[in-house]
This record gives structure tokens, C-alpha cells and sequence, in this order.
């Protein structure tokens, strides 16, 4: 019974990564786009990778965070008209959501090869890998929200505040 409920959770939680997945992505193409048409130039990205760039190995690796970093820098309200975009500095918080995801990914796999080779606590730490990666992504999810948030934020006070 409990292992059919450890089962069914494991479902649940993998299904629940592959919505806020598709969320992200879908609110990075719509975002990206956005910002594209903002009076500002030489952006770090480009909008037609704001949903390749999420998925083409190694270009996934990076484009999550420029994609990121453009939609801040561009959409923030303390920018200046006619900014150039990759020369403005990229809020810590950006790094920290994208730093945790990555660090969630490659231990992640640590602890696939370990569950392979036995599975046991990791011996230097004494702490489980699947618990590592787990409160990585929890917290790299809060961080990313909250990052969401602000930059949607951001998007409609320039859209309020445009003299188009």
C-alpha cells in the first residue's frame, strides 16, 4: 500500500514539473517577444530561442538564464531609453534561480547512478540525493515565481505606462 502511494506520488510530482515546465516556456516565448519591441538593443538572446533554446543540448545549459536575463534587464523600470540590454547587470536572484536548477540537474543524476550502484545515503554527507534535488527545485521553483512575477510586473507597467 505504501509503495503503491510512493508510486503515485512520484507520478504526481514528475507531471507537476512538466506543467510549470510548459508554463515557463510558454511564458518566456509570449515575454521574450514582448521585450523584443521595447526601445532598447543588443539583447543576449534572441526571441525565436526562447523555446529552442530550453531544449537543444548544450545551448539548455545557458539560454534558460539569457532568455531570463534579457526579460528582466529589458523590462525593469529603472532602465533607461535606448539601453543596450547584455551590458546591464543581471540581478543575483536570476543566477541563484538558474544556479540551483543546474546544481538540482547534476545531482539529480548523481543520485540516478547511485540508486543504480545501491542506493544508500551518500557517504559524505550521510544525506539522500533525491532529497538534495528536491529542495534544490523547490527552491529554485520559488525563486523562479517569484522572478515570473516581478518581470510580468514589469511587462504590464511598460504597457501602462507606454506613449504608443
Amino acid at each position: 500500500m505504501i509503495e503503491h502511494l510512493r508510486h503515485g506520488t512520484e507520478w504526481a510530482v514528475w507531471l507537476a514539473r512538466l506543467l510549470v515546465g510548459a508554463a515557463v516556456v510558454a511564458w518566456m516565448a509570449v515575454a521574450r517577444r514582448i521585450v523584443q519591441t521595447y526601445d532598447c538593443d543588443l539583447y543576449r538572446s534572441d526571441p525565436g530561442f526562447a523555446v529552442s533554446g530550453w531544449f537543444i543540448p548544450p545551448m539548455n545549459l545557458g539560454a534558460p538564464y539569457l532568455l531570463m536575463a534579457d526579460v528582466w534587464t529589458a523590462s525593469h523600470p529603472s532602465r533607461r531609453p535606448e539601453a543596450i540590454v547584455d551590458r546591464l547587470p543581471v540581478p543575483r536572484r536570476i543566477l541563484v534561480w538558474w544556479g540551483l536548477f543546474l546544481v538540482s540537474v547534476v545531482v539529480g543524476c548523481m543520485g540516478l547512478l547511485d540508486a543504480v550502484h545501491g542506493g544508500s545515503p551518500w557517504a559524505p554527507f550521510d544525506v539522500r540525493l533525491d532529497s538534495v534535488t528536491t529542495t534544490c527545485q523547490l527552491v529554485s521553483a520559488a525563486v523562479l515565481a517569484w522572478i515570473v512575477v516581478r518581470a510580468t510586473g514589469f511587462i504590464e507597467w511598460r504597457a501602462a505606462t507606454s506613449t504608443l
